[in-house]
């Protein structure tokens, strides 16, 4: 018997109403593939955008066959307190390989047959197997964190660790080509967050695809950011951005290459687990902090160290859980023109943490100030508008295939048991804490 194969794209948030109207406009011979694919509309349970609805909360769903409400993860890099196994941990325990790479809140777990895993940038606690993929991510992660007010000698430090990995005799084809189809990219707009978030893409893929190569897993599974990226920031109502139309571009010729790397039989799965929809002109801003270190000083907030997560939102560790209390009730007393600007959260069983997001998204004059107390601060001394956002979260979502006889509808996290039924692994969901208790 042939054993079976099955390669994931994990193509974050992307809009099925963009990519119809670009293959009408553009020539997107791959993305118009994808739409010709077997599909199913997929929902969520979650609803609020930055409380549940969000890729950090929803991939784990999909990845634990559970909602958030009982897998519990509803923050970036908390993927560590997990107690449910994700779908390559029952699979490895059938003897079924796999090869993971870039997937968001994901951890490689008890998954002995995983061959390959890269964290996702974000997820700081989580290494790379083999240990030195993590040199890989040493200037994403750093860029990640603090790319408003980067150190030069860290962004320095942290890039020849990862050009180090890249020039390596078996990494540079990947890293020369990745860097030729960067080119259009960075002549199109600049050198930015938004282009090296593409071009962090195109050489995942290429470097993603040489390790499927090299390990041939029965599962590979990538994430990719690009579309959800620009989507928030580029989704224009009329016309094309550029570098909405690279991305497209890109993710156009990506998928052609995840396409020619299948081996024959071979299946697909392309989902979003959650879309966005065109909130374009409507001013939905994103505030991010300057420097969150520098803020929580401001505030006389002592703390050990903090972690900056995607975008407007940070933990923070304490060496005592007086200071973390006290942390919360000056971060919840800090407004901007009478409204709280932080939603601030302390779990019981995490004395030393909090976590904390700017909850503002409606434009505040320049010269506003931020108060708590008797302490008045020019709110533009210590947050930044990051975007007025063009795309924002909805919980329908969609799964294309190559496999057939897939539900018309279903809930999100039903994908898990989809992927473990094409391997032939029966797995009740009643089953899965149990599972992780037992092998721990």
């Amino acid at each position: 018997m042939v054993a079976r194969s099955l390669t994931i794209v994990e193509l974050n948030e992307f809009s099925e109403t963009l990519i119809n109207r670009a293959t009408q406009d553009m020539t997107l011979p791959h993305l118009e593939w994808l739409t010709k694919l077997n599909r199913s509309t997929t929902y969520s349970p979650d609803q609020e955008e930055h409380h549940g609805l969000d890729p950090w909360v929803q991939w784990v769903s999909i990845h634990t066959g559970t909602t958030s409400e009982h897998h519990g993860i509803l923050r970036h890099g908390d993927v560590s307190n997990l107690t449910l196994p994700q779908y390559w941990e029952i699979l490895s325990a059938q003897g079924i390989s796999s090869g993971l790479w870039g997937l968001m809140n994901a951890a490689r777990g008890q998954a002995d047959q995983c061959r390959f895993f890269l964290p996702d940038p974000w997820t700081y606690e989580e290494e790379g197997y083999p240990e030195d993929l993590s040199r890989f991510l040493a200037l994403p992660r750093y860029f990640a964190k603090n790319y408003l007010q980067p150190s030069r000698s860290e962004t320095i430090r942290s890039g020849l660790t990862t050009l180090g990995y890249l020039i390596r005799p078996s990494n540079l084809p990947a890293t020369v080509r990745s860097g030729l189809a960067g080119l259009p990219v960075i002549l199109s707009g600049g050198v930015n967050a938004h282009s090296l978030a593409i071009i962090h893409d195109i050489l995942s893929t290429r470097l993603f695809l040489a390790h499927k190569k090299r390990h041939q897993p029965q599962l590979a599974v990538i994430f990719l950011n690009l579309l959800a990226h620009c989507q928030h920031h580029f989704w224009q109502r009329d016309g094309w951005h550029p570098i909405m139309r690279q991305a497209l571009k890109t993710t156009d010729r990506l998928l052609g290459q995840i396409r020619q790397a299948r081996r024959p039989g071979e299946e697909i799965m392309i989902l979003n687990a959650l879309t966005q929809q065109n909130v374009d002109g409507e001013h939905y801003c994103i505030y991010r902090q300057r420097d969150p270190a520098g803020l929580l000083r401001a505030f006389s907030i002592p703390f050990a160290r903090v972690e900056p997560c995607m975008t407007n939102d940070c933990h923070v560790f304490f060496d005592h859980a007086g200071e973390a209390r006290s942390a919360v009730d000056t971060l919840r007393c800090i407004t901007v023109d009478g409204q709280p600007l932080f939603h601030v959260e302390q779990q019981p069983d995490r004395p030393l943490q909090i976590f904390y997001q700017i909850e503002l998204r409606e434009p505040v004059a320049e010269n506003c100030q931020i108060e708590c107390g008797k302490t008045r601060l020019p709110f533009a001394s210590l947050i930044e508008l990051l975007a007025e956002r063009t795309g924002a979260h909805i919980p329908e979502g969609a799964l294309y295939t190559s496999l057939p006889r897939l539900p018309q509808q279903m809930i999100n996290h039903d994908v898990y048991y989809r992927i473990l039924e094409y391997f032939g692994v029966a797995h009740a969901k009643q089953d899965c804490a149990a599972k992780r208790a037992k092998t721990k």
